[in-house]
């Protein structure tokens, strides 16, 4: 075989066992049909998958398969190969005999999995045909005749391992750091090095799988040089992880103690995405010390910010780097913190929320948001927000605002109503909806009806209801005593019936009642009136008035947008100026609306009368007041408890 094939057999052999390795221990009995149908499939990669599999979970039922593969002299010989090591592994020691006959094989593939399968069956009965093939004239079988001579004897080999990987040609340097990493000591484990510094991927591959303790500072070393996120950085984490822990651990303790920063990074990212052993929580911070890396002091702080870590132990490490002049470390600092329960957030954070850097302000606003609300600063969350809301980045303001609903109380709305209101005054809708969201979270119940005011809506209401409707909204079109007089001293009789879903209840007959007015206030910053919790039950197939009398100093002129679920009707000063019906659907919003109405407003008493009606579901209207450039009007409503 020509050296050119001999790395790419290699690598697949690698990607291979890798593959088999994912797969369940115990594979089902699904798994297992599929593999061996698999093993006939036309293409060698997939049929090498299904040896691979196969022969790696000893599966009884696929020897005889391997066996006829391994005689087809058809088949590829390095497919028939891995069948051999395959058998190898199902039959164990019983087919020694049978791998021997590979040996003399004029193919060098099959001699070198010869090599392969004898180190599968290991003993003493391998050594003389392993001797064999170390002597052989091709390169490819004496190399893979190493690794099984140095699987088996360990630093006894170093001599024969020593010699042949003093100059290794780029073909082989897969089963040369393999068989050096099987030897052990120390000249060994320098020579992996010094290979890995010529061509890292392909040693990387070699010691997939290799047990040997020893082996462990060597991969961490190379850690250090490759991106997290490349496939080098994976299949190293895949072979540490292959060690026993304690092993493991063992190895990163003794790396952190070596004072080299690029080291205890190498550790740092195992820990954060291996090994989230707590007692090297604290060698890890003292390798910190003095470390002004930023890519090992962010390593660092990832690894020991994790909950299993035990991050309230090195919590003076994170409060250490909240100066610090990268502003990517000072986030991470605030993110390490967020984890620590002894830490009282927003004390800690006040001046982070005012950092120079969006990215440490964002990062502390999040921390903040999960922190514990008792822990702020009573009727002071206005001052401490001031400018996060006000920002100009839009992440941050939102933010912000969701952090005043959330950790703010009643004692915080006049100072937020004073800051905010020029944003519940503005035409920026996102801005203005967002605060008034917050302003709505931590308004005392009297402070409700002022957002809602200050935003244009009509605030302040008489309603009356209900009336009867029916599936077909046909209310929408009956006049009720209402529409002919407006007298908050009347009382009527009126009609329902309990429905479900929209439909009348089966064998439910209409009940009479007396209906009066009642004074309704908009207790929702978006200003919607929900027309339920103000009238009697039920609250589907119904019909109800809501009148609104306000007055204002003198004439002008107003854009009116309305809106509402499911229909309305609306007089403005005795003249209907809108009305629209959406179309039903069940249990789904349905949504009616009038935008862009031009009215002029009398000076003295307005009057506003609507209509509302609902079917099914929700059920609310709302009418807001704007200028001709959109910024809002605000009208303070005539209140008449009766």
């Amino acid at each position: 075989m020509r050296n050119g094939l001999a790395p790419i057999l290699f690598a697949v052999c690698v990607v291979l066992c890798a593959l088999a390795s994912n797969m369940s221990a115990e594979p089902g009995t699904a798994t297992v049909g599929r593999m061996l149908q698999q093993l006939n499939d036309e293409d060698w990669v997939l049929r090498a998958e299904a040896i691979s599999f196969l022969g790696d979970n000893r599966v009884a039922s696929a020897l005889e398969p391997c066996e006829g593969i391994l005689v087809d002299e058809e088949i590829h010989p390095w497919v028939r190969g891995r069948a051999l090591v395959a058998v190898a592994r199902i039959k164990g020691a019983e087919s020694l005999e049978q791998v021997k006959g590979f040996v003399t094989k004029q193919e060098p593939a099959l001699r070198a999995a010869a090599a392969d399968a004898l180190d599968v069956i290991g003993g003493e009965k391998t050594d003389d045909s392993i001797g064999v093939l170390l002597k052989d004239k091709e390169p490819l079988v004496r190399y893979h005749a190493l690794v099984a001579h140095a699987h088996r004897h360990g630093e006894k080999v170093w001599p024969d391992a020593d010699s042949m990987t003093q100059s290794v040609d780029r073909a082989f340097y897969e089963p040369a750091a393999r068989a050096l990493a099987y030897v052990g000591n120390e000249e060994a484990l320098n020579r992996v090095v010094k290979l890995a510094g010529q061509m890292r991927a392909r040693v990387i591959r070699g010691l997939n799988g290799v047990a040997n303790p020893k082996v462990i500072p060597v991969q961490l070393h190379m850690l250090r040089s490759v991106s997290v996120d490349s496939s080098e950085f994976a299949v190293i984490l895949t072979n540490l992880q292959k060690h026993k822990r304690a092993e493991l651990v063992a190895a990163m303790e003794t790396e952190l103690k070596s004072g080299d920063h690029k080291r205890a990074r190498a550790v740092a990212m195992v820990v954060t995405r291996l090994v989230r052993e707590p007692k090297l929580g604290d060698a890890l911070r003292a390798a910190m010390v003095n470390v002004k890396d930023t890519r090992t002091i962010s390593a660092g702080m990832v690894a020991l910010g994790q909950r299993p870590m035990e991050p309230d132990r090195h919590k003076a490490l994170f409060e250490e780097h909240l100066d610090h002049k990268d502003s990517y470390v000072r986030a991470l600092a605030i993110r390490c913190l967020a984890h620590c329960e002894s830490v009282n957030q927003f004390t800690l954070l006040e001046d982070r929320v005012t950092d120079k850097s969006e990215e440490v302000v964002f990062a502390a606003l999040g921390s903040l948001l999960a922190a514990p609300k008792e822990q702020a600063p009573r009727g002071r969350m206005v001052a401490y927000l001031q400018e996060p809301l006000q920002s100009d980045n839009e992440e941050v303001r939102a933010m912000a605002f969701k952090l005043l609903g959330h950790a703010g109380g009643e004692d915080d709305f006049q100072p937020a109503m004073a800051l905010l209101t020029e944003k519940l005054r503005g035409t920026d809708e996102v801005q203005r909806l967002t605060a008034a969201k917050a302003l709505g979270q931590i308004a005392p119940e009297e402070g409700v009806p002022h957002v809602v005011r200050t935003q244009g809506y009509v605030a302040n209401w008489m309603v009356i209801g209900t009336f009867l409707n029916d599936e077909k909204n046909s209310g929408f079109n009956i006049e009720y005593p209402p529409e002919k007089e407006i007298d908050f001293e009347k009382k009527y009789m009126a009609k329902y019936v309990w429905a479900l879903g929209g439909r009348r209840r089966e064998g439910k007959n209409d009940i009479e009642r007396e209906v009066e007015w009642n004074e309704a206030t908009v207790d929702q910053t978006n200003g919607k009136l929900l027309m339920a919790p103000v009238v009697p039950p039920p609250g589907g197939l119904c019909v109800a008035y809501a009148v609104a009398d306000f007055n204002i100093d003198q004439e002008r002129e107003v854009v009116l947008n309305i809106d509402g679920d499911d229909a309305f009707r609306v007089w403005f000063n005795g003249e209907k100026i809108a009305e629209s019906a959406g179309t039903f659907a069940h249990r789904k919003p349905v949504i009616a609306a009038s935008f862009g109405n031009k009215i002029t407003l009398k000076a003295g008493m307005n009057r506003f009368v609507v209509k509302s009606t609902n079917i099914d579901y929700e059920w609310w209207v709302r009418l807001r007041l704007t200028d001709g450039d959109g910024r809002p009007v605000e009208v303070i409503g005539v209140v008449r408890e009766k």
